[in-house]
């Protein structure tokens, strides 16, 4: 059986999301080097979304209508943009996470992850949900 990468993660939350939303259409699939990545995230080049060769196109498919669906529900407050990612937070104690993972095998120091405009760099703890038309993006204050 040839497996293929459909595509990477690089968190395990939007990895475990997709691979049980393809399992519910009753696409057979597998995640790669979860357990390195979430050990020493961004050294492994991320958690990879293996299918057989026979359903890649479909996946694909099926991968951008939940994209589509994803992006529609998250508005960037800053600009209106519904490019929002899941990424881990650029700081000290990520970094300390991942030396201390590397040196011990062992997540000690769990590292933080923060949602993140591709846009404008907004960021923020939490998923920025829909808002209505009528808000104004360019008065909307960061909260970094």
């Amino acid at each position: 059986m040839d497996l293929i990468t459909v595509r990477t993660f690089q968190n395990f939350i939007s990895a475990h999301i997709a691979l049980t939303k393809l399992r519910s259409e009753g696409i057979e699939c597998y995640l790669k080097d979860e357990n390195l990545n979430t050990l020493l995230p961004n050294v492994f080049g991320g958690i990879k979304l293996m299918v057989k060769n026979d359903d890649v196109s479909k996946v694909i498919g099926l991968l951008n209508q939940f994209d589509e669906d994803y992006r529609s529900n998250a508005v960037c407050p800053k600009c209106g943009s519904h490019n929002i990612e899941l990424v881990p937070k650029p700081n000290a104690k990520s970094m300390i996470s991942a030396i201390l993972s590397w040196l011990f095998l062992a997540n000690l120091v769990p590292s933080e992850n923060i949602y993140r405009c591709s846009n404008c760099g907004y960021e923020s703890n939490t998923l920025p949900e829909t808002v209505n038309a009528n808000t104004d993006f360019s008065s909307t204050e960061s909260n970094n």
